[in-house]
């Protein structure tokens, strides 16, 4: 799927959400390995992007700095990776503890920068329906 529109917040959101979603499913060096493995570099980079613009700086710089320890090749041994791992893991749960900490992230953001959602900020702002707005992408 596809960011919703084309506005900043709600490309911010769709690849933020997509992320945390494959680190929710298997962890964080899981989420960067698996991108790298498929190709999909892309995805990393949106995602560094995505958390800079929600103001995450600690999770985009993760992004980029695990990246760069997996291109050097620096967790071929299990130790090296076992504990870049948990690592990672660590540093992204004290930026990103659940759901609702990601959650608070955005609706900061939207009520920030109102006009970078695609809904505007009109108040109420129906969170859950956006969530699975962006989760579905535009042909839904």
């Amino acid at each position: 799927p596809q960011p919703i529109s084309d506005l900043p917040g709600d490309i911010a959101v769709h690849h933020a959400l997509d992320f945390h979603g494959r680190v929710c499913r298997g962890g964080f060096l899981k989420a960067v390995e698996d991108a790298l493995e498929a190709g999909e570099g892309h995805r990393l980079d949106a995602a560094e992007q995505a958390y800079r613009w929600l103001g995450v700086e600690g999770v985009a710089d993760l992004v980029s700095r695990v990246r760069e320890v997996l291109a050097r090749g620096g967790a071929r041994r299990l130790r090296d990776a076992e504990r870049l791992e948990v690592e990672s893991d660590r540093v992204y749960l004290a930026a990103v503890p659940d759901d609702p900490a990601l959650e608070a992230t955005l609706r900061r953001r939207v009520e920030e920068s109102p006009a970078s959602f695609s809904p505007g900020g009109i108040p109420p702002f129906d969170w859950p329906a956006y969530v699975q707005q962006q989760l579905r992408g535009p042909w839904a």
